[in-house]
């Protein structure tokens, strides 16, 4: 059988090297909340990628503003859903519950994208979604709680329930977006896509910048450790490690992209638990095992959720050429008669 490098090699490797740099996230977003809040966090993670984009954008701005109606809507809708309020419930659910359980319950992710894919999109989920997505959500319960505490809503919620309840809200907002994502990506360039998203999103973190009685001093970004941190989060675990996923996965197997991806939970656990001492009891770890574990055997049995991608999977396709009759919103029948 012949060795391909990109496939049996290098393919994998971006996957698994883009999954242990999404796990050094939690370690400098976790100290960073002891500075400043949630909200200035995430919305300096918005500036810094919007601003990175800015002179790509100005030379190719007659693409980014070729869009009809139900375009800018959903655009806005996984900006202001997805990349401003989940990634601020993401992060505020740092200050309530372990990190590490934050991050695992994010694995059901792509069970709620199935769901809604099921729901709006017709895709119909493979036999071994049916098994293993149940097992997965009470895996998530258990880990969440592991004394089988669940909260009832008719009283005060505490500390422990609110963290769960924002990863979950966020897990939700995510899966919303990638259905949508996938509905606009058929129109819309990913890299237009990825800009809107980052634009949508700073815009709706503005208000939460202002009314937070935190925010109002310039005196919270005078320490240059906390800029680096910034920094970092945005573009290490940020656009960096989505863009060697996006070229990896390209080239992997889902099966093998399944298990490579589970060095993003594992590495993130243990890594939160060496230098946050963010620890997990028996129980939660048996859980989250349960959790990832099941996660990894639905795409590894093929049925793989459809993800949201806001970078393009090649590399080469990041800044693109723009066609002398290219059209954004142009379907593939009209182009096909337009070559024709």
């Amino acid at each position: 059988m012949p060795f391909h490098y990109k496939k049996n090699f290098l393919g994998p490797l971006l996957v698994a090297l883009a999954a242990a740099l999404w796990a050094t996230d939690a370690l400098f977003r976790v100290p960073t909340l002891q500075k400043i809040d949630a909200s200035l966090i995430v919305a300096l993670e918005h500036l810094v990628v919007f601003l990175l984009f800015l002179p790509y954008v100005w030379f190719k701005r007659e693409e980014f503003f070729k869009l009809k109606f139900y375009d800018w809507i959903g655009l806005m809708v996984i900006g202001s859903g997805a990349s401003a309020i989940a990634l601020l419930l993401f992060t505020k659910s740092f200050q309530l519950i372990n990190p590490s359980v934050t991050i695992l319950i994010q694995k059901i992710q792509p069970i709620l994208t199935t769901l809604l894919a099921l729901i709006f999109l017709q895709e119909i989920p493979s036999r071994v979604f049916l098994i293993a997505a149940p097992i997965a959500i009470a895996s998530a319960a258990v880990l969440s709680f592991p004394e089988l505490n669940f909260p009832s809503f008719s009283e005060e919620l505490d500390a422990n329930s609110k963290g769960v309840l924002f990863a979950l809200t966020a897990a939700c907002l995510w899966a919303v977006a990638t259905v949508i994502g996938k509905s606009v990506l058929k129109r819309v360039s990913p890299i237009v896509t990825t800009f809107w998203r980052y634009w949508f999103g700073l815009i709706t973190l503005i208000p939460f910048v202002f009314l937070s009685p935190t925010n109002h001093s310039l005196e919270l970004l005078s320490e240059i450790s906390t800029v680096q941190a910034i920094l970092f989060i945005a573009i290490i675990p940020g656009l960096l490690a989505m863009t060697l996923y996006n070229y990896g996965v390209k080239y992997t197997q889902a099966n093998i992209t399944a298990f490579a991806e589970m060095i993003f939970p594992v590495t993130a656990v243990i890594l939160n638990w060496v230098y946050l001492k963010a620890q997990l009891n028996y129980v939660q770890l048996g859980a989250g095992a349960a959790l990832v574990l099941s996660i990894a055997f639905i795409f590894a049995k093929g049925d793989r959720p459809t993800e949201e991608v806001p970078l393009p999977e090649d590399p080469e396709d990041y800044f693109p050429p723009v066609e002398k009759d290219f059209q954004p919103n142009q379907s593939s029948e009209e182009k096909d008669q337009t070559e024709s």
